[in-house]
């Protein structure tokens, strides 16, 4: 190096900023944890709540953060950070109080049979599929099961949702057969946190009636909330050549009414 070269100056270390998360009345008990991540940034509350629950073993989905002001933030709202520390309290999130959808199915299957009580399918094709809560909602799937005297006494519990016996649909259809199979995924009300699969169509399928569907649906559709989307969240499907991946307009009957249609 020359006399007249200056060493470079090093660079500026990248903003910080500092959230301390505190636990209230937890099985973790008074716990706190302090993160850093970059500031001015953004992220899905369920990022600081995954962070926590790993780090004193609990159950991420069952939490919320509550900030100093305004309302409980939950694992589908995003935190923006500034240039100071955060602070929030962890709690535990309120039970629904009534069976909250996460997911809806509909599709058509092949039933390959009851064993050992335990009915299976294989998913054929999607027709539609909606992520109601698209942070707690399972994706498509290409295997279905249940056992069928279970899904007789949820029948009973929901009965205002699915009111035919499970037992006798399934005791009718043979195996090997294709049907049109919907079924819905739920959040039961209480804690500790429950999650189900409902069936809510289970019918055996003519070569006619499977043709009229492929003819309804030609692709899978898709349907997320008219929220998500206005913050950007992009839900993929194979094979879907819509802008961004976003939806086309589409009917799931057991959907809410606060999703795109």
């Amino acid at each position: 190096m020359s006399s007249l070269e200056q060493p470079a100056a090093p660079a500026a270390a990248p903003a910080k900023h500092s959230v301390l998360m505190i636990a209230e009345d937890l099985p973790c008990g008074g716990k706190t944890l302090k993160a850093t991540l970059p500031a001015g940034k953004a992220c899905g509350a369920s990022t600081l709540l995954k962070l926590f629950a790993k780090r004193f073993a609990l159950d991420w989905a069952a939490l919320a953060l509550r900030p100093p002001e305004g309302a409980l933030l939950h694992a589908g709202d995003r935190v923006v950070f500034g240039d100071e520390l955060s602070v929030f309290t962890v709690v535990l999130a309120p039970a629904p109080e009534a069976a909250e959808p996460l997911s809806a199915h509909a599709t058509v299957a092949v039933y390959d049979g009851a064993a050992g009580g335990r009915a299976t399918f294989r998913i054929a094709r999607y027709l539609r599929y909606a992520a109601v809560a698209p942070h707690h909602a399972e994706g498509l799937q290409e295997t279905f099961a249940f056992d069928v005297a279970a899904a007789d006494a949820q029948t009973e519990e929901l009965a205002d949702e699915t009111t035919a016996a499970l037992s006798a649909v399934v005791a009718a259809i043979p195996a090997g057969a294709r049907v049109e199979l919907e079924w819905v995924q739920l959040a039961m009300p209480g804690r500790p946190r429950r999650v189900v699969r409902q069936v809510q169509k289970l019918e055996a399928l003519t070569e006619a009636a499977e043709a009229a569907l492929a003819k309804q649906y030609p692709a899978p559709r898709l349907m997320m909330r008219k929220e998500e989307v206005a913050k950007g969240a992009v839900f993929e499907l194979e094979g879907c050549t819509c802008a961004a991946c976003v939806p086309p307009p589409v009917c799931v009957p057991c959907a809410p009414d606060n999703l795109i249609r």
